[in-house]
């Protein structure tokens, strides 16, 4: 088996990457250091978690995210960590938090994950979606990039900090949670709806940073900025009542149809370029030959 910080990880045909390997907790305060032979046993480590977690189908709907809850705390609880939350907003849609405690001079960073994924047709994969397949230099599964790498990673930093004892300055939460793929009403919004206190932190650490993408011999591992939310909108259309035998141009309807066709093109909407995305571009731009030559 190739060791993790050689593979890369795929949802069906698109690959993405497990990051390699670091010699830092970041924003805890200490730098946590071991010789490479501890460093290749911690990502084999990370990859048993990674690819068990592949190996729970929880497709979306139904979700059935609680057996791999599950498994996190069983993991956890090993290690003898003790502020650990297995909530369910309903049966078998299982949410897990768990707290290791710093001095609590800073606020608390939040590592989050969602452990739900989009459903998997089998017959469209090289590997089956739920084998956590290791093959061709690559992690298989469906979750792979969206997003169980992140939950095994979250995991492994918090065993990590709990091994070497180190004082943090801030609390760290691990919040691995439900239904992400279908609003949340199971996972991240409910628990912040129920449970808010356990979650509630400066920061977050989540996903996306963005896929590989390849240009010529380059391979780029972008970080992507926040870009766009939600936008809910309340559209009323005044028109003239009549009857359908006798048609006439102050239809609501109609009028309401045009609004919405208008939005949909975009004239509606402007795009906004916020200076963090311009500056992304153009730090991207630079970098690659093809905008060089």
């Amino acid at each position: 088996m190739h060791p993790p910080h050689a593979l890369h990880s795929t949802d069906s045909q698109v690959d993405g990457m497990m990051a390699p390997r670091r010699r830092m907790l970041p924003g805890v305060g200490q730098a946590m250091r071991f010789a490479d032979r501890q460093w290749d046993a911690l990502g084999e480590e990370t990859l048993q978690h990674f690819v068990r977690l592949l190996r729970f189908d929880t497709s979306n709907p139904p979700g059935n995210e609680t057996p791999a809850a599950q498994y996190l705390k069983q993991v956890l609880e090993r290690e003898g960590l003790e502020e650990l939350h297995l909530l369910e907003a309903a049966p078998r849609r299982g949410n897990l938090v768990a707290r290791l405690r710093g001095d609590g001079s800073r606020p608390p960073l939040l590592l989050t994950a969602h452990l739900d994924v989009v459903p998997a047709e089998a017959a469209a994969w090289r590997y089956p979606p739920f084998g956590g397949t290791v093959a061709e230099g690559m992690v298989w599964g469906r979750g792979a990039l969206d997003m169980k790498h992140m939950a095994a990673m979250s995991l492994m930093v918090v065993l990590m900090a709990r091994r070497q004892r180190l004082p943090l300055r801030r609390d760290l939460i691990f919040a691995a949670v439900a239904d992400e793929e279908d609003g949340g009403a199971c996972g991240a919004r409910w628990l912040v709806e129920n449970h808010p206190d356990l979650l509630r932190a400066e920061y977050a650490l989540n996903e996306l940073g963005g896929f590989l993408v390849r240009a010529g011999r380059l391979c780029l591992y972008p970080i992507q900025v926040a870009e766009k939310g939600p936008c809910r909108l309340r559209l009323r259309s005044r028109g003239r009542p009549g009857h359908a035998s006798t048609p006439h141009d102050e239809n609501a309807l109609v009028r309401l149809a045009r609004a919405v066709v208008r939005l949909r093109d975009g004239r509606g909407l402007p795009i906004h370029v916020t200076p963090p995305a311009a500056a992304y571009v153009r730090a991207l731009a630079s970098g690659l030959p093809l905008w060089q030559s």
